[in-house]
């Protein structure tokens, strides 16, 4: 197992999105930019530690997942949960 830049950047940008975040939105709740978040984004360049850290926390997902994809089964389980959630929401407004 290895990191690899472009396949944590996917997963972050992944749950950016599963949480309603824009990426200038999300850019701003850690504190940079939204050129140097879609550097990481694209693996561009390496997520310092502690940046690292504050993505995971504004995710709420673990720093492990982000680094190695490992713990699927429970960011799937979290993520359709999510979307259901939405998606009754809408249903909710129409009503």
């Amino acid at each position: 197992m290895y990191y690899d830049a472009k396949e944590c950047g996917k997963r972050i940008k992944e749950q950016i999105k599963v949480m309603g975040y824009t990426q200038e939105a999300f850019a701003g709740s850690v504190n940079i930019s939204a050129q140097h978040l879609r550097n990481i984004l694209g693996g561009h360049r390496n997520c310092p530690h502690e940046l690292l850290v504050e993505i995971a926390c504004v995710l709420d997902i673990s720093t492990d997942y982000l680094l190695t994809g490992k713990e699927r089964a429970r960011i799937d389980v979290r993520n359709r949960l999510l979307s259901v959630i939405g998606d009754l929401s809408q249903i909710a407004k129409r009503i």
